[in-house]
């Protein structure tokens, strides 16, 4: 599945409105990376009617934490406004071995959304959207070394010894 934001995982897109499955091939409508089909995910586009808002937290092992929350609604008669953020921090899966208390796979993510909508006459509507995230990962190459065995030990030997 393309992701055009590889850094970004599912869980943080804010709400969804629905999720499509296309059957390929889509490439006239979303590029060359849609031969086979693809998996459309549509997230909620900004209320003109009312004012709207969620939160929503979670915990998990190595004390992860997860904190997301937006809100939507009418700024004018044809204009709406949506923000969603979230935060996510876990602590490493990894303890280096010698003692230094250097935790790798630690991961630290902040993500800022926002879709500004206005109906500029009957027929043109414009929807202006801005995305932003914060991540900090430590150990992302022990991740990508673990994929290939022979590799991996070469670096996690590195990783130990520095």
């Amino acid at each position: 599945v393309y992701r055009n934001r590889n850094g970004v995982a599912l869980t943080d897109l804010g709400e969804l409105d629905r999720i499509e499955v296309l059957r390929g091939p889509q490439g006239t409508l979303f590029g060359k990376n849609a031969s086979a089909g693809l998996i459309h995910i549509i997230t909620k586009a900004p209320d003109m009617a009312e004012l709207d808002a969620y939160v929503q937290g979670s915990y998990g092992n190595y004390d992860e934490y997860n904190l997301a929350g937006g809100i939507t609604g009418p700024v004018s008669d044809n204009t709406a406004l949506r923000l969603d953020a979230s935060w996510t921090q876990r602590d490493g899966l990894i303890e280096d071995a010698l003692g230094s208390g250097t935790q790798y796979n630690a991961r630290a993510r902040y993500l800022l959304r926002g879709q500004l909508f206005s109906e500029i006459t009957d027929d043109l509507d414009l929807l202006r959207r801005a995305f932003r995230q914060w991540p900090a990962q430590s150990g992302e190459q022990l991740v990508r070394a673990a994929r290939q065995p022979v590799f991996s030990s070469i670096l996690l030997l590195g990783l130990l010894v520095a």
